[in-house]
């Protein structure tokens, strides 16, 4: 018993004055790959809510770059961590061996009794093989939790924000209580699109898209004007017909047609970063302030002072009209021959709205086309074309005086 309860008195102390000696260094680690998963989570979101912008501005390559460098990242701590937290047992029995080896040698030469030693140091080998095994595994529970103390930490701390966040919200609460077709830019000839039913969603459009064009789509909801918006820009594949660009035919949308346009989305995505990061969206290199300046400026953006300020996770420290804004100044920054606006000015207040629209078709010229998703009537006297959509076929398309006067789909969206 004496001698068992030395072994492990023995052995104890030594895994705890190894582990005493690297916890500090397993809670940088843990630290470190907190921070890189945290890192690489917010980018997968990032990129999942932006996949549209991604295709369209040809940014596949830097997002690409992106995962790369966070792998690394996370890769590299992880790595380490993995091998201090099995250094314990291979050191632990090499010591113990070491000892052994140099106990016989003393042994010899001192001229000990050889039999008691040898009986003892079975013992010892004995114990040794059966405590070093748990000895390790107590050790890796530990530095597992040492490495991740700060993600528990972070856990910890977004529940007590949540908690209070959930109390202040009862006491508001009961607070509240009290042209030609040289000047063609893109063609869809009887395009039909279906959905994942086989339900038509476009059947048998037609329409041309000029260059220095301003349209407007209107129509009830799943009329399929978001749907013949993603066609134009090659993010919705066709079932059925034929598309134009430049006047030559293709079989399917090219990047390069892509990459020439630009998109502003109902609902804009802002990252955890400043807003020059944002208008400039994963193009890290070669920022033109002066483009982003100017986009800034057509947007309406005078809510902040510094490009460099932190817009908060989602951009949360923004209300949803302000959003939008950052969302179109980032659609300007990119060049482009189409700007399709989905609903992009829906969260803006009446006077903003018509400041940014007069902004925008001043900033557009003759090579640059608008096409946007508009519900509000009163905004269509800045489009050149206006285009009704009813049940997935377009059911006039004109000027607003036209629409105004053949249209009943319009006349109906008038009165409601």
């Amino acid at each position: 018993p004496v001698q068992s309860l030395f072994v492990f008195v023995f052995f104890s102390s030594l895994y705890l004055l190894i582990y005493l000696f690297l916890r500090s260094r397993l809670a940088a680690i843990g630290r470190n790959i907190s921070e890189a998963s945290n890192s690489y989570m917010r980018l997968v979101h990032d990129v999942i809510a932006t996949i549209r912008e991604i295709y369209i501005w040809d940014k596949k390559t830097k997002v690409k770059e992106r995962f790369k460098l966070l792998l690394l990242s996370h890769n590299d701590p992880q790595f380490l961590y993995n091998a201090l937290s099995q250094i314990p047992k291979p050191f632990v029995e090499s010591v113990t061996f070491m000892g052994i080896v140099l106990s016989c040698l003393y042994i010899s030469e001192t001229g000990g009794d050889v039999n008691s030693f040898v009986s003892r140091i079975a013992v010892f080998i004995v114990a040794a093989y059966r405590l070093i095994p748990a000895l390790q595994q107590i050790f890796l529970c530990f530095s597992a939790a040492k490495a991740n103390s700060v993600a528990l930490s972070n856990v910890v701390n977004h529940l007590n924000m949540f908690l209070t966040a959930n109390d202040s919200k009862l006491i508001l609460q009961q607070n509240f209580l009290s042209m030609s077709d040289s000047s063609c830019l893109i063609e869809l000839r009887d395009v039909t699109v279906c959905g994942d039913s086989n339900q038509i969603i476009l059947d048998k459009v037609n329409l041309k898209v000029f260059k220095g064009e301003k349209i407007a789509f209107i129509g009830p909801s799943g009329s399929g004007k978001t749907t013949c918006l993603n066609t134009l820009l090659g993010v919705q594949g066709i079932n059925d017909g034929h598309f134009y660009i430049n006047s030559d035919c293709f079989s399917s949308f090219s990047s390069s047609w892509s990459e020439s346009c630009s998109l502003v989305s109902q609902d804009v995505y802002l990252t955890d970063d400043s807003l020059k990061d944002n208008v400039v969206f994963f193009s890290d290199t070669n920022v033109d302030f002066e483009r982003v300046n100017t986009a800034c400026k057509v947007a309406c953006i005078d809510f902040i002072e510094d490009i460099n300020s932190k817009l908060g996770v989602k951009g949360g420290s923004l209300s949803g009209g302000q959003k939008q804004r950052v969302g179109i100044a980032r659609a300007l920054y990119k060049p482009f021959k189409l700007l399709a606006m989905d609903e992009a000015t829906s969260a803006l207040d009446n006077e903003t709205e018509k400041n940014l629209l007069n902004n925008l078709i001043n900033y557009l010229d003759e090579d640059m086309s608008l096409i946007m998703v508009v519900h509000k009537m009163d905004l269509l006297h800045y489009f050149d074309r206006i285009i009704v959509f009813s049940d997935g076929e377009i059911e006039c398309d004109g000027s607003l005086d036209f629409v105004n006067m053949n249209s009943q789909v319009f006349r109906r969206l008038k009165v409601l």
